[in-house]
């Protein structure tokens, strides 16, 4: 990795930031895995159809670095490489799942999906994406990089955003998930993951609502 220029590409992040992120480089380093920052706001992972913000495979991560909340997601995806590092139980399961596979089958195929099958493999990666979470709260809580409070929300937000994709088979990035009318429905703690069990329809109405420009031929399945 060239440190100098990675260094270079967030020099307009907070002091708090960049003292993480040296941190961040050799822990990345001493485990021989990479980091790229790509220019724009949105990436692809491999050959996947859609895009992203960001993601991590276990040996790299690779992050566009335009978002709004390019630190918060920085922080997101190198707890993701923790999780792969050492090993974790909700890593490998996820590595597992047929959750992206599903998502990418043709809509006639979809519709004869089993939808007790999907639920199981979305909740794989509601459980690994939500240890992600508690592993990011925790690093901000040392680190002092951005206002946890706010945070846990945008994370709940997220987590219940794994729901709204289970019903609808659909993923897009959707920026307008953090807005105000999603954030002013979501729990000031971290959703245990037993709560994040049963889905909850007030919530998804609200999502609904937000997203439903983001998403093209919306398609409740039972």
């Amino acid at each position: 990795m060239n440190r100098k220029k990675l260094h270079s590409q967030i020099s307009d992040c907070t002091p708090q930031f960049k003292n993480f992120f040296a941190f961040a480089l050799d822990y990345l380093n001493e485990h021989n895995k990479t980091l790229v920052i790509h220019p724009g706001e949105k990436i692809r992972y491999g050959d996947e159809p859609g895009e992203c913000t960001g993601w991590c495979d276990g040996d790299s991560i690779e992050i566009a670095r335009e978002i709004k909340l390019f630190e918060e997601t920085f922080v997101h995806e190198f707890c993701h490489m923790m999780q792969a590092v050492e090993d974790a139980h909700c890593w490998n399961q996820n590595q597992k799942s047929t959750f992206w596979d599903n998502l990418n089958l043709p809509e006639d195929l979809k519709l004869n999906d089993n939808s007790v099958n999907f639920w199981n493999e979305t909740y794989k990666v509601i459980r690994v994406e939500r240890d992600c979470e508690a592993r990011v709260l925790q690093i901000n809580k040392e680190w002092q990089m951005f206002d946890s409070t706010l945070y846990t929300k945008q994370a709940n937000a997220y987590l219940y955003f794994y729901h709204y994709v289970y019903l609808t088979r659909k993923w897009e990035v959707a920026t307008s998930l953090y807005c105000d009318e999603v954030l002013k429905v979501m729990p000031s703690q971290l959703c245990t993951l037993k709560q994040l069990k049963s889905i909850d329809m007030s919530i998804m109405n609200v999502y609904n609502k937000v997203l439903k420009n983001a998403f093209r031929n919306i398609v409740l399945y039972k």
